[in-house]
């Protein structure tokens, strides 16, 4: 108990007089501070707030693809931003595959919104069994949520702040099906319905 308290008192300390370098808490990064409590921050990839951990970046700026903390005016232009879809479809980024460049991926395209599609349409002989997985190309949080069998469920292991909630998302990998990874949202997002 008494090791506990002088542990969080040295953290304390450390974050209140500004340490930093290799021996810090966030091992020196430049933009990025500790906190002892799990903080919520915005990516590139995804503007609303993640809860991902006890290093975040400062105020000002965000996370980037390469894990650094850069002004969110470096984050490089989202082709959803400017992309009008028709009624029914959503916005999503799609790698394409780049013969001769210079090429510009990943593209934006309209894919129709996917209605009816849920966790009791699905038989998976998984662990996890079945979840609601945003896809990868997913670029806000209204993309509508796919069934997919999972053989783990990290939500089931991640605390979100007060007036956030744990969603999965589908993580980019070499040889899908990829293992979804929980992430932070701001709760009562959701695809406004059309008729």
């Amino acid at each position: 108990m008494v090791r506990a308290i002088l542990l969080i008192s040295l953290l304390v300390g450390a974050v209140s007089a500004g340490v930093v370098g290799p021996g810090a808490p966030c091992g020196g990064r430049e933009n990025e501070s500790f906190q002892l409590s799990k903080a919520c921050e915005a990516t590139c990839a995804h503007p609303v707030q993640e809860c991902l951990g006890e290093c975040v970046c400062n105020e000002g700026f965000v996370r980037n693809a390469q894990d650094q903390c850069v002004p969110a005016t470096n984050c490089p232009a989202n082709p959803c931003a400017t992309k009008v879809c028709p009624r029914g479809e959503v916005c999503v980024l799609v790698d394409i595959f780049c013969v001769q460049g210079p090429c510009d991926s990943p593209i934006a395209e309209c894919h129709p919104i996917s209605t009816g599609q849920d966790c009791s349409t699905m038989l998976c002989n998984t662990p996890a069994g079945c979840a609601m997985v945003q896809p990868a190309t997913c670029t806000t949080p209204t993309c509508p949520k796919v069934p997919m069998c999972i053989d783990s469920n990290p939500c089931w292991h991640t605390r979100c702040s007060l007036g956030y909630e744990c969603v999965l998302q589908e993580t980019a990998c070499g040889s899908p099906p990829c293992a979804p990874h929980a992430t932070c949202q701001l709760q009562g997002v959701d695809i406004p319905l059309q008729i």
